[in-house]
């Protein structure tokens, strides 16, 4: 699994964050819950603990934080990986929503009259 996070522009229009914190799972993790086997998303053993992850929580409410969940296979995981060595963050965003389907019920943006 990969784990980071990352902080926003208050006013960023994606109305995400300010803080996200990012889990990609797997396709080992999707195989261990197929046969009823889960698995803990523990912050201290995901390098959500580290000291970059620790100065972009400090002093955040739980409000302040939006956890993204994704799962990728084999190929994702490398195409993330090379977008994460160039620390490129809205292409590892980008990436992941690629695929982001609204469906019946789910919130929506609001729209302008």
């Amino acid at each position: 699994m990969i784990t980071f996070t990352f902080r926003i522009d208050e006013e960023d229009p994606s109305g995400r964050g300010p803080v996200v914190v990012v889990f990609v799972i797997e396709k080992e993790n999707m195989v261990r819950m197929t046969h009823a086997d889960p698995f803990d998303l523990k912050l201290k053993q995901m390098g959500v603990n580290s000291p970059q992850a620790a100065r972009t929580l400090a002093g955040r409410k739980a409000t302040d934080v939006d956890i993204v969940i994704a799962y990728e296979d084999p190929e994702g995981i490398k195409a993330i990986g090379d977008l994460f060595a160039r620390k490129d963050m809205p292409g590892i965003m980008t990436f992941l929503e690629r695929g982001r389907t609204l469906y019946e019920g789910e919130p929506r943006d609001p729209e302008r009259l």
